[in-house]
C-alpha cells in the first residue's frame, strides 16, 4: 500500500517504545477456538486459505503461484481472485494441474477491495494468507507463520519482514532497509506484541497484503466493505487488532515485494487510494477501542485530506477538493493545509495547473530516488 503521509516518520517518533508482550498462557479468554494439529492432509478442510488477487499480470501471477506451490508447508487451498482479466488466467491455472487451486472469476471489474474480499468470504481455512499477484514467498514462509499462530493462540496475526525486488527479481538492500525503517519494523524484535493496535493502525508496520497470516476467527466478514478501496489491507489489519489480540513478529525476510512500473498503487490510482484511506481513518476515529491513539489518528487524517485535496484539484474537481480540505480542518489543523487552501480557492484553471505542477515535481523526485536505489549495489 502506498504511503501518502510524508510526516509518518515524525509521528512514529512520538510513540512509546514497543516491547514484546510476555507470552500469555494457553486457555486465556481470547485464545480463540481449540487448536487442531497442522498436517499435510489434503482430504479435509485446509489449514490455510491462500488468496491471490490478480488483474492482467499473467507473467507475474505465474511466479506468485509457483512460490505458493513451493512452500514446505502444503496444507492449503489457493484461491485466485481474477478481477475480469482479459488474459487467459483459467488456462494458466489449468496448466498447473493442482486440485488445490481454485479460480474465483468475475465478468466485470470489481476494484481492488471487492475483488480481494471475495477470496476471504470463499476461504475454508482456519488461517488466511494474502499474496498479490506480483509478489512472492520464500519456501518456509507458511511454515514459520502457521507455527507461530499454533504456538500463540492469543495472536490473531503473524507477520514478517520482506525483501524488495524489481521487475526482474533483483533484490535491493537499500529499498528493503528503507522500508523497514519507514514502517517501524526495524525497531521491532521477534516476539508477541499485545495489544498491537499501535503497530497495526498508527505505525502501519504490518504488510498484510503479502507478509502476514491471519487467524480466520479474528476477522468479522460482515465488516469487509468495498469503501476501503486501496486501504483494504490496513482495514484487515485493524479488524485483527481492534479487540486486543496479539501479533507475532519475526524479523526474517520471508517474502519478496516487487516494485515495478505496472503496480496499481500510485499515479492514476492516487485518488481512490486517498479516498480509501480517508474512509478507514474516519472509522478508526469513531472506534472507542482506538481512543488511546485518537490524538495521533486525527493529525494523520487531516494530513491525508490535504493529499486528497491536491489529487482532486489536479483533476479539476474544485468543489470536492474544498469540501475534503474543510473536513480535515474540522478534525485538526496541519500546516500543510495552508498552501492547499490557497490553491483550492484560486480560479479553477490556475489551481488545477499549480496542483498538477506540484504533483509532477513530487513524482520526479520519487522516480529519481527509486531509480538511484535500484541501480545501487545489491
Amino acid at each position: 500500500m502506498p504511503s501518502p503521509h510524508g510526516g509518518l516518520r515524525s509521528i512514529v517518533m512520538l510513540l512509546p517504545e514497543l516491547s514484546p508482550a510476555p507470552k500469555k498462557p494457553r486457555g486465556t479468554a481470547n485464545a480463540g477456538p481449540a487448536l487442531h494439529p497442522l498436517t499435510n492432509d489434503k482430504t479435509s478442510a485446509p489449514a490455510v486459505s491462500v488468496i491471490v488477487s490478480t488483474h492482467n499480470r499473467l507473467r507475474l501471477l505465474e511466479l506468485a503461484i509457483r512460490s505458493v506451490l513451493a512452500q514446505t508447508f502444503q496444507d492449503f487451498e489457493l484461491l485466485i481472485c481474477d478481477d475480469a482479466s482479459t488474459e487467459d488466467v483459467a488456462g494458466l491455472l489449468k496448466a498447473f494441474s493442482d486440485e488445490r487451486i481454485r479460480l474465483v472469476p468475475s465478468t466485470h471489474n470489481l476494484g481492488v477491495a471487492a475483488n480481494n474480499f471475495r477470496g476471504y468470504r470463499e476461504a475454508r481455512g482456519r488461517y488466511l494468507a494474502h499474496l498479490d499477484d506480483d509478489d512472492e514467498w520464500t519456501p518456509n514462509y507458511l511454515k514459520v507463520m502457521t507455527d507461530a499462530l499454533e504456538q500463540h493462540p492469543e495472536c490473531s496475526l503473524a507477520f514478517s519482514n520482506h525483501t524488495v525486488i524489481d521487475d526482474r527479481g533483483r533484490e535491493s538492500i537499500v529499498l528493503t532497509e528503507r522500508g523497514e525503517d519507514e514502517w517501524g519494523r526495524s525497531s521491532l524484535v521477534q516476539g508477541v506484541y499485545m495489544p498491537f493496535i499501535q503497530i497495526a493502525v498508527v505505525r502501519r508496520s504490518i504488510p498484510t497484503s503479502h507478509s502476514s497470516v491471519l487467524r480466520a476467527s479474528a476477522i468479522d466478514l460482515s465488516r469487509l466493505c468495498a469503501n476501503v478501496g486501496y486501504g483494504w489491507d490496513l482495514w484487515l489489519t485493524y479488524l485483527a487488532a481492534r479487540d486486543g489480540a496479539g501479533a507475532y513478529f519475526t524479523p526474517a525476510r520471508l517474502t519478496r515485494y516487487r516494485r515495478h512500473g505496472s503496480q496499481q498503487t500510485g499515479g492514476a490510482t492516487e485518488l481512490p487510494t486517498y479516498a480509501g484511506l480517508s474512509f478507514c481513518d474516519r472509522q478508526f476515529l469513531a472506534d472507542p477501542n482506538l481512543a488511546p491513539v485518537h490524538h495521533i489518528l486525527k493529525r494523520r487524517f487531516a494530513q491525508t485530506q490535504v493529499f486528497f485535496c491536491v489529487a482532486l484539484l489536479q483533476r479539476g474537481r474544485i468543489a470536492d477538493a474544498r469540501a475534503v480540505l474543510r473536513t480535515g480542518l474540522r478534525i485538526q489543523f496541519v500546516p500543510a493545509a495552508l498552501p492547499a487552501m490557497v490553491v483550492a480557492y484560486l480560479p479553477t484553471s490556475l489551481s488545477r495547473t499549480i496542483a498538477r505542477a506540484a504533483t509532477r515535481i513530487v513524482a520526479r523526485r520519487r522516480v529519481s530516488r527509486q531509480t538511484t536505489d535500484l541501480t545501487a549495489p545489491y
